[in-house]
């Protein structure tokens, strides 16, 4: 979690040493893994240290629990540190590491990174249109509970019908 609340959670410039952040790992690995979960999650990683911190602990004293790291990013070909996507993917060697995916990322990011780790072009751009409805979708129910929602309107921008607007009232 981000535990010191500086925002370094988002850039990945903790300010401590590679043995300090290997020590944060692994006594949350120890605790978490004591519970014998099915997967473990590693979300929202912003830096490559982190990610080779986890990749080693993964790869040495951890090796019997699938995991999966995502990661945050700065731009469609690098992580949120400025590390080439890429070498975050060639320091990925831990056989347990099932999936590598991104997370709170910006919308506009989803499909060049998805294409960029390899998923094919039909399927990031459905990824990202899965996106879209969800949050719209969302957005709906939100505005329907508290009354907004004009289902007329909605049906006049759904079908183009815009210009015809002031012939409906």
């Amino acid at each position: 979690g981000a535990t010191l609340a500086d925002g370094s959670e988002y850039r990945g410039d903790y300010q401590i040493s590679e043995a300090d952040l290997t020590e944060f790992h692994r006594e949350r690995l120890h605790v978490m893994t004591q519970a014998a979960p099915d997967l473990l999650a590693f979300e929202t990683i912003p830096s490559l240290l982190e990610v080779r911190v986890i990749n080693q602990l993964l790869s040495t004293e951890y090796t019997q629990i699938p995991a999966w790291i995502s990661c945050s990013a700065a731009d469609a070909t690098s992580i949120a540190d400025g590390a080439p996507v890429s070498t975050v993917l060639d320091g990925i060697t831990a056989d347990c590491i099932v999936a590598f995916g991104f997370n709170c990322i910006a919308p506009e990011l989803a499909t060049p990174l998805l294409i960029f780790v390899g998923i094919p072009p039909a399927v990031a751009v459905a990824s990202q249109a899965n996106q879209v409805v969800a949050n719209s979708i969302s957005s709906l129910q939100v505005q329907w509970r508290r009354g907004n929602v004009d289902l007329r309107m909605g049906l006049v921008l759904l079908l183009g019908l815009a210009d015809q607007t002031c012939k409906w009232r």
